[in-house]
C-alpha cells in the first residue's frame, strides 16, 4: 500500500521512520535496522543481518526468540 511505500521509500529520502510492531514478518519487509528492547532495556541494536549473523538463524522471528531465550538463562 501507499503507507509501506513511504516507509520503505523515507531512508532514501534521509529520513527516519519509527515502527513498533510485534510482526517480525513485517520488521523484515520494512526496516533496515531494528533495536530491540527487553525489559525496557536494549538486547540488540544493528542491523536484521548482524542479528541473523549474530544468532545464526535463517529469519528474524527465529533470531528474536534465541535472543529471548538467552536472555531468559
Amino acid at each position: 500500500g501507499i503507507l509501506k511505500e513511504k516507509v520503505v521509500r523515507a531512508p532514501q529520502e534521509g529520513a527516519t521512520v519509527v515502527l513498533t510492531s510485534h510482526l517480525m514478518s513485517e520488521v523484515e519487509e520494512l526496516a533496515q535496522d531494528l533495536i530491540f528492547l527487553l525489559e525496557g532495556k536494549v538486547a540488540y541494536q544493528g542491523s536484521i543481518q548482524g542479528l541473523l549473523v549474530r544468532t545464526g538463524e535463517p529469519k528474524l522471528e527465529r533470531a528474536m526468540a534465541r535472543l529471548l531465550n538467552e536472555a531468559a538463562r
